[in-house]
């Protein structure tokens, strides 16, 4: 359902949670199938998968399967840990791995800076 605040743009807000914030239909209705329905319409050519919403299926073939929408190739980004070499999937994973690690406070830091200056390893 459409809200309209003082300014003249429109808002849209979530009648099931009343959740707001939404700038159109599309991605309302992207919200209303991914997290109050079990409607998931994009299903993955390659496995079982389904999805709520096409960018969640574009994410899945790229992290599962290394195609891209299109079907084409994608390579995956590998991150490197600079202490110990093991190789992860994630920036995200990287970070944990280096944390949970019993590493001295500047070899973490040195770590995170040099990994937050690059995007990713080929």
């Amino acid at each position: 359902m459409p809200v309209f605040p003082l300014s003249e743009s429109v808002i849209f807000q979530c009648d099931v949670c009343h959740q707001g914030g939404f700038v159109n239909a599309t991605t309302l209705r992207n919200h209303v199938r991914a997290m109050h329905s079990d409607e998931r319409p994009f299903v993955c050519e390659y496995c079982p998968a389904s999805y709520a919403s096409c960018m969640s299926l574009t994410a899945h073939r790229s992290r599962k399967h290394n195609v891209n929408k299109a079907g084409e190739f994608v390579p995956r980004k590998l991150f490197p840990c600079a202490t110990c070499g093991k190789v992860l999937t994630a920036r995200s994973k990287l970070l944990k791995h280096i944390k949970v690690r019993e590493c001295t406070r500047s070899t973490i830091f040195s770590s995170i800076r040099f990994y937050m200056s690059i995007s990713f390893v080929k």
